[in-house]
């Protein structure tokens, strides 16, 4: 399984989901999550940021959860 986050403004959005979109259809399962108005690395922010904060709890449950 593969997590993938990247924010609406990010410069690597469109190739975030060209990934997923490939991984998906190789087989892989895929939680791609596009954060409205973040940027490259929001997740940095969590001590700023609501949501670069959700962003680290999600990485944390995916990785207990694989």
């Amino acid at each position: 399984p593969v997590l993938v986050q990247a924010g609406s403004d990010e410069i690597l959005r469109d190739a975030a989901r060209q990934f997923s979109e490939r991984a998906r259809a190789a087989g892989i399962t895929v939680n791609c999550h596009i954060y409205p108005g973040m940027w490259h690395n929001f997740q940095m922010f969590n001590a700023l940021i609501v949501e670069a904060e959700e962003a680290l709890d999600e990485i944390g449950t995916f990785i207990r959860r694989v």
